[in-house]
């Protein structure tokens, strides 16, 4: 196994960066489009009016809510608008964080942002809103809604900081090989991570990963677990344009393992990755310069959660 994978494997593979891709210049109009698309579709939610409000949503649409209820089709939903606002009066939404806005496919994109839902009487819910939108003509339709219960707000808006880790990413050194899976959790308080090492096809370790924001010193961290008893935990801090992940591991038999991770982008489906400062037991190893992880698929970067 290559030094690199070994020190790979000692910091418990932690993981990425702040990025965002979005449209290209040459496309800006397109984002600006979407933009005052969600921003007419709330203003005819908060007007209370389901026929002008559907008429953002293409006729195959599917929505589902935060309790999971899925409604497909244009009519069904507006059924559930009539239905939202007859017991709901004084509904409103307001958007409290802009929607990022990220291409897809050709005449495809997704917007994901945070909105507040205020019941009047029933208090106020904030949730996180991803919709999927289909260029039709030169217009842009909602094809897909989603929304997701955010517990806190300051939470969430500081783990959005690294959210685009969402997804599935390989790192692949000859025989060797590095999977990972990264989810939002529950209520988006936390974002729950998975990997696997393989050395010729044989799985040679696994471990889970969760980040989340310390509730005292209000910074993000990360708390990591693998299959041969080792436990690790890392604070975040921003670098430039990308993060550094200060680690520390105890592994199975007791030995300490420090390191500074180095994460940035280098466009939407990579990082470059590279780790400082490392020691174990005391003893100092070499640095690793920059190598590549990318992405396992292009389905990852719809924003899934």
């Amino acid at each position: 196994m290559s030094g690199r994978f070994v020190a790979i494997l000692m910091v418990v593979f932690s993981v990425f960066l702040s990025f965002s891709p979005s449209f290209g210049q040459d496309n800006r109009t397109d984002e600006e489009l979407i933009r005052q698309t969600l921003t007419q579709y709330i203003e005819a939610f908060n007007s209370r009016d389901p026929a002008k409000a559907m008429g953002y949503w293409m006729d195959g649409a599917e929505y589902t809510a935060a309790n999971r209820d899925k409604i497909k089709g244009a009519d069904k939903i507006k059924k559930r608008l009539v239905s939202f606002f007859k017991n709901n009066e004084k509904a409103k939404i307001t958007q409290l964080a802009a929607p990022r806005i990220l291409s897809i496919a050709p005449n495809m994109a997704v917007a994901r942002g945070l909105i507040k839902l205020e019941l009047a009487e029933n208090g106020s819910f904030n949730f996180e809103q991803t919709a999927t939108f289909s260029k039709q003509g030169n217009s842009w339709k909602i094809m897909e809604m989603k929304d997701q219960a955010v517990y806190s707000v300051e939470r969430y808006t500081k783990l959005s900081e690294i959210s685009w880790l969402i997804g599935e990413w390989v790192d692949q050194d000859n025989s060797n090989q590095i999977e990972s899976k990264f989810e939002w959790a529950p209520n988006k308080s936390f974002i729950i991570g998975e990997f696997k090492v393989k050395l010729d096809d044989n799985v040679t370790l696994l471990g889970n990963h969760i980040i989340g924001l310390d509730p005292t010193s209000k910074v993000i961290k990360s708390w990591i677990f693998d299959s041969n008893g080792g436990v690790g935990e890392g604070v975040w801090s921003k670098d430039g344009s990308g993060w550094a992940q200060n680690i520390t591991t105890t592994l199975a038999d007791g030995r300490k393992v420090t390191s500074i991770n180095i994460y940035r982008p280098d466009g939407p489906d990579r990082l470059l990755w590279r780790s400082l400062g490392r020691e174990v037991a005391g003893q100092p190893l070499p640095n690793i310069e920059e190598v590549v992880i990318v992405r396992k698929t292009d389905k990852s970067r719809k924003f899934n959660n």
